[in-house]
């Protein structure tokens, strides 16, 4: 696994859990578990981490209730139009995630798909702030080269 990978290098990782909200879905967080304080130490002393190209942000878990937003469901919704469905879905998933992940916090991209299973180049992201929508219209134009709107976009 990535994760055990990348945390090995800090010490012995004894487990790697996903954190899930009630309803099962996938909060993209996670909790690694680390044999000793000194690894954890070495760990939070880092300034910065990448793991599979992606920066992730690395803090002690300290509770459910500490990391409510973790839970949180994203109201503000951007929609992204004619993405490139001739890669596989894992990669663009991959590519989007990427793309927001210095947008703000987002509960989820969903990757729509036709009555046959099939992409339909069509994304939705969560996001949780609506601060974070014109960061997000910007990169998903200029970056994605889509078609990209949410109705909490501010006109001009």
């Amino acid at each position: 696994m990535i994760l055990e990978k990348y945390f090995g290098q800090f010490g012995t990782v004894k487990e790697v859990a996903f954190i899930h909200a009630d309803d099962l879905t996938y909060t993209r967080s996670c909790e690694v578990a680390m044999q000793s304080t000194d690894s954890v130490t070495n760990i939070l002393a880092t300034p910065r981490h990448v793991i599979d190209e992606r920066e992730v942000t690395v803090e002690p878990y300290l509770g459910r209730e500490a990391h409510e937003w973790l839970f949180l469901e994203g109201e503000y919704k951007l929609i992204l139009k004619e993405l490139d469905v001739s890669q596989h879905e894992s990669v663009l998933y991959k590519k989007l995630e990427k793309a927001f992940a210095n947008c703000g916090r987002y509960s989820e991209i969903h990757l729509m798909k036709t009555p046959k299973r099939g992409l339909s180049g069509v994304a939705q992201i969560d996001f949780i702030n609506k601060e974070d929508i014109p960061k997000a219209l910007k990169i998903a134009h200029e970056e994605l080269n889509c078609k990209a709107f949410s109705r909490f976009e501010d006109s001009p």
